[in-house]
């Protein structure tokens, strides 16, 4: 009796710690940080991330399958990582372009303007659709109806996007003050799953440290 007392005893001594473990996993060993840009900063917990910025407020970033944190003043809470966005300027193409993941893009602003070959075919086919405008906002009709799972938009939008499925996740590259800090905005690009080693370095033509790319990953 006092044998089958100690056996659960370290069953259940087991089982905690490796619950335990499994809470602790940090579930982003490839950490970045921001070197150029002055519009997002990024700390790191084991299953979730803080994304802050003077114009782009504090984005809550967890993994999926685990629970939302609970952070103060956070304006956006955002589970990853995401499969599709929305693009609300045609500038934001490179970014998915660069790492790999023009098929996450499902809703592009201003179809017509797209320049990129590869993103017309899919607009031609069907798979990319096309948000136009309502009373010289984004339309919200057409967001919902694209459904991605996040729309990715300037700043100056964010006010008129009223609400929409999925989640806004704010863009400010344009304020930065020099090319290499807009360019860094390529870390911050939400995608779907983990892309290519590649870093800011790379834009430059410079040799250096590779980091594992990006925020919303």
């Amino acid at each position: 009796m006092l044998f089958g007392r100690s056996s659960m005893l370290t069953s259940l001594v087991l089982v905690v710690a490796l619950t335990a473990t499994a809470k602790a996993q940090d579930l982003f060993p490839d950490k970045l940080e921001s070197q150029y840009s002055t519009g997002w900063t990024v700390t790191y917990s084991d299953s979730f991330k803080v994304i802050e910025g003077p114009a782009i407020g504090k984005i809550v970033a967890y993994q999926s399958g685990t629970p939302p944190p609970t952070i103060e003043g956070a304006t956006t809470v955002v589970q990853i990582p995401l499969a599709t966005v929305t693009l609300l300027s045609t500038s934001y193409i490179p970014f998915f372009e660069i790492l790999g993941r023009r098929s996450s893009i499902i809703g592009i602003a201003n179809t017509e303007a797209v320049s990129s070959a590869c993103l017309q075919a899919a607009i031609t086919a069907g798979t990319c659709g096309n948000i136009g405008s309502e009373n010289w906002a984004p339309s919200i009709t057409d967001i919902n109806t694209v459904g991605a799972d996040a729309t990715f938009s300037g700043t100056y939008n964010m006010a008129g996007l009223g609400p929409i499925d999925g989640v806004a996740i704010p863009m400010a590259e344009e304020a930065e003050m020099s090319g290499i800090a807009s360019a860094e905005w390529l870390e911050y690009a939400p995608l779907p799953s983990p892309p290519a080693q590649l870093s800011v370095h790379f834009l430059r033509g410079c040799c250096g440290p590779q980091v594992r790319g990006a925020l919303f990953q």
